[in-house]
């Protein structure tokens, strides 16, 4: 008889089953796990509708947090040809999908071209904040609700 013990895997962007599983570490009793960033087939098909904005940290928001680059190449060229490394980002699961028609109207030039290029933007907190302060949200999930209940509380 096996003693492994299997966890559900969620989307680290929706924390959705992802439609895996993984075999638990010894001594881990938790039933849904986060593995990576790796999206659900959901936060993919929302991706593809715009541009992918998400708000990163400079320290991991949970102790073992891996950073976004975390297996992948850390280092940028500058435009004197030199690499730097990059510092480690940390998601903090604050995320949106932004209309790409509207990205020169809100952001400046070099911004909204790398937004294009690569199709994602990741921005500290302080910058998520400024371009996308808390109070934007609850006054979108305010009119989201009245359209959805005509109104009524």
């Amino acid at each position: 008889m096996s003693t492994e013990k299997w966890q559900t895997v969620l989307c680290f962007w929706c924390r959705e089953p992802r439609g895996d599983r993984s075999i638990a570490e010894p001594g881990d009793d938790r039933l849904e796990v986060i593995r990576d960033y790796r999206p659900c087939f959901h936060c993919m098909g929302l991706r593809s509708e715009g541009i992918f904005i998400a708000e990163v940290a400079s320290e991991p928001g949970s102790p073992g947090q891996p950073s976004l680059q975390e297996g992948t190449p850390n280092a940028n060229v500058t435009d004197a040809g030199t690499e730097v490394q990059s510092p480690p980002v940390y998601p903090t699961g604050n995320w949106l999908i932004f209309d790409p028609d509207g990205l020169r109207s809100v952001f400046p030039d070099e911004i909204a071209d790398i937004a294009e290029a690569q199709h994602q933007l990741l921005f500290h907190e302080e910058l998520y904040r400024l371009y996308f302060p808390p109070q934007l949200f609850q006054e979108v999930e305010a009119e989201r609700l009245a359209d959805e209940t005509g109104g009524v509380n």
